[in-house]
């Protein structure tokens, strides 16, 4: 029962001088409930607060309140947790019997007293500091396709505003463009940044640190001249209004709903117009101010945006296997021609392009890039046609089928053909070779009509035709 329910029984019994049948049918209460709270010592929750009580833990309240008083002349981060509370106290007296909890209890009590402050109680910077940067994992269809979609979270804990972008994939690219899309939108760029271990930047190593080793990166890092640091944050300093609540907080405002998004890049230009305005909201902590106004603080602190953006390529050596299939990704293959297999080639990446080169720079072919989270292929007409020869009767399943005209499908359709594919298929891959696919399809085509089988046949059409064109 509530205080002012308690007080409001007494005031009727003792000033208003009412009954005790009275005051529970005008209350509702039981007439034993009310006798109890009519009692001379009974006391009230607030009245058993306002008692003093001496608990074993009251020996360490003068070493707790020292330590804390001592951390407000600290970062937020590098304050006192309860549970480093605890293990200090353990390593001044390893024969300590006090439990976690009550620690904890003693903790918040002196936390809530030394920290007036709502800022200060909340471990929030009273001044424009670092920024945090997550990534969260989150379903959607993306281009109408399934991928391992990720919300990249800027948020700055001083004004409590944040900037979120969706990706497809949480690979250094992209996390990268995100974080870019993002420095454009504010005008400049933070100049202390913590990042998390869900963006997958750095190489994890133990608890708190973390190698530095991905090449990207590091030129991100020198190109923008900000500070960097892996940040885990600990399960004692999970904040209410921490950077990946506040991530949720636009998460849940901003894209719950959304299942599908058809055009990712007018998405992201309309997710941070929306976060704009999300930012007229009043904080939590002063009323009297909106989150914008308090972001003009953090603008100040912004370093200044290059004149040219930082070019997000990745390159490596890459060996084309046995089948001139190069793997990017484990389940993403990118088809090149025969004549490529068992070569060495440079992969250039970018978010939305795989471009390959041979050793002396020279680009090769250059690929929509995958970003499916099923196994997925991109198949180049010539290289099946050359797979085809060692299974002719394999035509009729491939995506190469979609080329051919009917009456080259009705035939290889016919059961009584089937001897004879494998006749075909090397007959447009000789002549692939000479000229170009849709020639080699098209002399097939011509074969078919005229029912003619052998090979050489077919290639001696192809003849007749260039050196009739030769000849006009």
């Amino acid at each position: 029962m509530k205080d002012y329910t308690i007080k409001r029984i007494r005031k009727m019994r003792f000033e208003r001088v009412m009954g005790v049948e009275q005051i529970a049918a005008k209350t509702g209460y039981c007439t034993n409930t009310i006798y109890k709270y009519l009692k001379d010592n009974f006391e009230s929750p607030e009245e058993k607060e306002q008692k003093e009580y001496i608990g074993i833990a009251a020996p360490y309240e003068p070493i707790i309140r020292e330590w804390l008083t001592e951390d407000k002349k600290h970062f937020y981060k590098q304050r006192h947790t309860a549970k480093r509370v605890y293990d200090r106290l353990r390593e001044i007296e390893p024969s300590l019997s006090i439990s976690y909890k009550t620690i904890l209890r003693m903790y918040n009590r002196i936390h809530r007293e030394v920290f007036s402050d709502r800022r200060e109680r909340l471990n929030l910077p009273n001044s424009p500091g670092a920024v945090e940067i997550i990534c969260t994992a989150t379903k959607l269809r993306i281009h109408k396709k399934n991928c391992n979609s990720h919300v990249v979270t800027l948020s700055f804990p001083y004004s409590r505003a944040a900037f979120i972008q969706v990706i497809p994939d949480c690979n250094s690219e992209w996390v990268l463009t995100a974080i870019q899309n993002i420095y454009e939108h504010i005008g400049g760029v933070p100049p202390v940044q913590l990042f998390t271990p869900q963006t997958k930047l750095y190489k994890y190593r133990v608890h708190d640190i973390a190698s530095l080793e991905d090449e990207l990166f590091q030129r991100f890092i020198l190109y923008y001249d900000f500070k960097d640091n892996y940040f885990i944050p600990s399960k004692e300093d999970e904040l209410r209004l921490s950077g990946h609540s506040l991530g949720s907080y636009y998460r849940k405002q901003l894209m719950d709903g959304v299942k599908n998004i058809d055009d990712l890049a007018a998405f992201n230009k309309e997710l941070l117009i929306k976060c704009d305005s999300l930012g007229e909201r009043s904080t939590t902590l002063d009323k009297t101010k909106t989150v914008n106004e308090l972001f003009d603080a953090d603008k100040n602190n912004l370093l200044p945006l290059p004149e040219i953006p930082f070019k997000i390529i990745t390159w490596f050596k890459r060996k084309v296997d046995n089948m001139a299939m190069l793997t990017i990704g484990g389940n993403h293959k990118y088809a090149l021609s025969p004549g490529m297999k068992c070569r060495t080639v440079f992969v250039f990446l970018t978010t939305d392009k795989v471009e390959v080169r041979n050793l002396n720079q020279d680009i090769i072919c250059t690929f929509e890039r995958i970003y499916s989270s099923s196994i997925e292929d991109i198949i180049n007409p010539i290289h099946q046609l050359y797979l085809l020869r060692s299974k002719p009767n394999a035509v009729l399943n491939c995506k190469i089928k979609e080329l051919f005209p009917p009456a080259l499908i009705e035939k290889f359709s016919d059961s009584k053909f089937s001897s004879k594919r494998y006749c075909y298929i090397n007959a447009m891959w000789e002549i692939a070779k000479r000229a170009n696919l849709e020639t080699a399809i098209e002399c097939a085509a011509d074969a078919a009509m005229l029912d003619i089988t052998k090979p050489k046949e077919i290639i001696k059409l192809y003849e007749d035709k260039y050196d009739a064109q030769r000849n006009n």
